[in-house]
């Protein structure tokens, strides 16, 4: 096979083969972004939904918790916000 022939079917081969690797690249980063915003959304439907602080707060960790794989996910509450109440 003539190099004039051989050159552009490599090029177009490398192409294809650098596009398929941007698109896994930006599909991986989707998938990121998709599963912060859904535990984004659990995390205010449990606002929205839980009128018992104890309650909300398990529910908020249970979600954190889930996301980022982690045994513990804990909440402390200022003691400055409860004086100037």
């Amino acid at each position: 096979m003539r190099a004039e022939r051989f050159l552009p079917r490599a090029w177009l081969c490398l192409e294809i083969a650098l596009t398929r690797d941007r698109a896994e690249l930006i599909s991986a980063r989707l998938a990121k972004e998709q599963d912060r915003l859904r535990v984004l959304l659990e995390v205010n439907n449990h606002v929205v939904t839980k009128l018992d602080i104890t309650e909300l707060l398990r529910a908020a960790s249970a979600s954190i918790r889930g996301y980022f794989r982690n045994d513990f996910t804990g909440f402390w509450r200022s003691l400055s916000a409860n004086r100037n109440a």
